[in-house]
């Protein structure tokens, strides 16, 4: 799971779902900024009905089209069109708001000194533990028992001190 930017426009509702989408049916500006509060939701209600937190594009798709009442007329109905544009954009947002949600940040190197101050650990989203090590005057955060690799801190990926 990653971080992502902040959206741009907010569609808080399905009747501002349906005029996004009937205002913009081929290609609006920002698509991948835009965030539907009703696609996210609907995701969360799947990942609970499902018990784990993983579901393709294509069953959110028709999911979506099906409770909402989406036409499954092109360009709604293709994976292709905006519809798939915001489901996708959902997933990434529902990820963004569950890595905050459990504590997670940006894994920056600020967050890796941190950790080496305070002789604390780095755990990733994806449950990788890492150790935090000073080699020259800079920490690094290093797969366990490694003395060569290093994590390369790069903004997108969830980490927390532990």
């Amino acid at each position: 799971m990653h971080f992502c930017e902040p959206p741009k426009i907010i569609l808080k509702d399905l009747a501002e779902l349906r005029a996004f989408l009937a205002q913009f049916p081929t290609n609006p500006p920002d698509k991948y900024s835009v965030k539907s509060l009703d696609i996210c939701a609907l995701i969360e209600q799947i990942f609970s009905e499902k018990g784990e937190r993983f579901e393709y594009n294509s069953v959110i798709l028709k999911r979506a089209m099906q409770d909402f009442g989406l036409p499954p007329s092109p360009p709604n109905g293709t994976e292709g069109g905006i519809l798939g544009s915001l489901v996708y954009n959902a997933q990434n947002y529902v990820a963004h708001d569950w890595l905050v949600a459990n504590g997670y940040s940006q894994f920056t190197q600020e967050l890796v000194n941190q950790a080496g101050e305070s002789g604390k650990k780095i755990k990733f989203s994806g449950g990788t533990v890492a150790d935090v090590r000073r080699i020259d005057e800079t920490w690094y955060a290093m797969p366990k028992g490694s003395r060569k690799r290093t994590f390369i801190p790069d903004m997108t990926c969830g980490a927390k001190i532990v």
